[in-house]
């Protein structure tokens, strides 16, 4: 069986308005960071509640290892906490 790659960005460029898009998948021409820098860099982000950089770091980390265990759980965490957040905030999800 062969696994056929997908692209995250080209994901996100197909679903984000341009405003988003542009907001979480910035130019990555010149970015020679590993996944686990991106990670890393994704935790800092949320340390000090730059929640738009965290997800922007951990669209680099995705886009060259899909498969990152620290990330997943931290993209995980972050939806668990957001969804907690839009519940509280009076938000109700359709089914």
């Amino acid at each position: 069986m062969s696994v056929v790659g997908i692209s995250l960005v080209k994901v996100l460029e197909h679903y984000l308005t341009p405003q988003q898009y542009k907001r979480y998948v910035r130019d990555r021409r010149n970015q020679m960071v590993s996944p686990q820098q991106s990670y890393n860099a994704a935790l800092r982000d949320l340390s000090i509640r730059d929640t738009e950089a965290a997800i922007f770091n951990l669209i680099n980390v995705f886009e060259s290892e899909p498969k990152h265990l620290p990330a997943l759980h931290l993209a995980r965490t972050m939806l668990f906490g957001l969804n907690k957040l839009f519940h509280e905030a009076g938000g109700d999800l359709q089914k």
